[in-house]
């Protein structure tokens, strides 16, 4: 598929201004007038969802290169917070707000938890 994706609402180059976070050159950083370092799995902290539901905590095992950051540290320090992302305070505070990750309150383990 192209970009913009025709499925998608608008058109990304009608936007007065695009940021896109990418590892890559691609069609989307073409109309970005900023592109962000972005970091790899393996170069930050989160959390995934499999297709069954399952949450599951990943854990940073290399720094990313540079200036290349995490998106979450990126969203973090957008809204205003300081210090570096801490992704079980992020997950609990998931949980508080949206229903759907209710399960992950008092923690993911290491097996991870289920949230449907």
């Amino acid at each position: 598929a192209g970009f913009p994706d025709p499925k998608l609402p608008g058109n990304i180059g009608e936007l007065p201004i695009v940021a896109i976070a990418d590892l890559f050159a691609s069609d989307a950083t073409k109309g970005a007038k900023y592109i962000l370092p972005s970091a790899t799995f393996a170069e930050k902290d989160g959390t995934f969802v499999n297709h069954a539901g399952l949450a599951q905590a990943i854990t940073r095992s290399v720094k990313p290169p540079r200036e290349a950051r995490a998106e979450g540290q990126v969203f973090f320090e957008l809204l205003g917070r300081r210090g570096l992302l801490n992704v079980d305070v992020i997950r609990k505070e998931m949980a508080a707000e949206v229903a759907f990750f209710a399960p992950l309150a008092n923690g993911i383990g290491t097996l991870g938890v289920k949230l449907n």
